[in-house]
């Protein structure tokens, strides 16, 4: 998952951080739907992952076991998942 966050956001953090055209594109004609969609599932991913990582390391199992059923619950609003 994280390698395809890098993949979708690499070049467009790269033109930010280096004064490029994009920033001012972005500015005058706003961000694509798709974009923006793709931003929040990954971010929505992430909060999975750091919840998991707290409810392991809390060793309470009815956190973890919260936390899977969150991940079931709320899967429309996560990016799909690849095969490794």
């Amino acid at each position: 998952m994280l390698s395809s966050l890098k993949d979708a956001t690499w070049s467009g953090m790269n033109s930010y951080v280096h004064n490029d055209f994009l920033p001012i594109e972005r500015f005058l004609n706003g961000y694509p739907e798709t974009l923006l969609i793709q931003i929040v599932e990954i971010s929505n991913a992430l909060n999975i992952m750091v919840s998991m990582v707290l409810a392991r390391m809390s060793e309470d199992y009815s956190l973890v076991s919260l936390v899977k059923q969150l991940q079931i619950d709320f899967k429309d609003s996560l990016p799909i998942l690849q095969p490794l």
